[in-house]
């Protein structure tokens, strides 16, 4: 098995963005629900503990506290919840779109552009943005639900961490022959000089 470099290497090393983590406390305990066979949260109890918990709420205010204007995408439980937090977020003047797996093509690809724009702030996904896609223009990642696997909240997370410096090929060789301290230099000139992350947790749990 060969290992490659981890994500505070590749932040230490001026590949990746630095990160600034918000925790946002909720009433759901999600210590207390069950993991499946696939190492994941039982969906159908993860999503029943959600409810009526005044998270869809919890979401929008801490991105309005933390992170209100920037470019972000929201990581929620079920395809309802996408269409409440993403209508909660439209309600308090944040214009978002709500997007799952079941989504067509065009239609996703229009509400990225439409994020890269600044037409909208917020994409809220279900099962969709997670491995394997990459928008540099993220600015924050909001948590709206929680993740039992460790690769899934990796991949959450590092949709923040893109670099956004906007450069062409010829800036990019540029940039690659800096030493990792002058590439930090540039990223912390950038449009993006740090991702902010909003985490769950539970609010009982962080009291003991």
């Amino acid at each position: 098995m060969i290992l490659g470099p981890d994500m505070r290497y590749a932040i230490d090393e001026g590949f990746l963005t630095p990160y600034r983590i918000y925790s946002v406390p909720c009433s759901v305990e999600y210590e207390r629900l069950d993991v499946g066979a696939s190492g994941e949260f039982v969906h159908a109890k993860l999503v029943a503990a959600e409810d009526d918990s005044g998270l869809i709420g919890d979401i929008v205010s801490q991105y309005q506290k933390h992170a209100n204007g920037k470019l972000g995408v929201t990581f929620v439980s079920s395809v309802e919840r996408a269409r409440k937090v993403a209508a909660e977020f439209t309600a308090r003047g944040i214009p978002a779109i709500a997007l799952d797996g079941t989504t067509p093509d065009e239609e996703r690809a229009e509400a990225i552009a439409k994020l890269e724009r600044r037409e909208v702030l917020q994409l809220v996904n279900c099962d969709l943005f997670g491995e394997g896609f990459d928008l540099p223009a993220i600015e924050v990642v909001s948590m709206g639900t929680a993740t039992a696997s460790l690769a899934r909240y990796m991949q959450w997370f590092g949709r923040g961490l893109r670099l956004m410096l906007g450069f062409n090929n010829e800036q990019w060789a540029w940039y690659n022959t800096l030493d990792a301290a002058g590439r930090r230099a540039v990223i912390a000139q950038s449009e993006k000089p740090f991702a902010i992350i909003c985490l769950l947790y539970t609010s009982d749990a962080a009291d003991d």
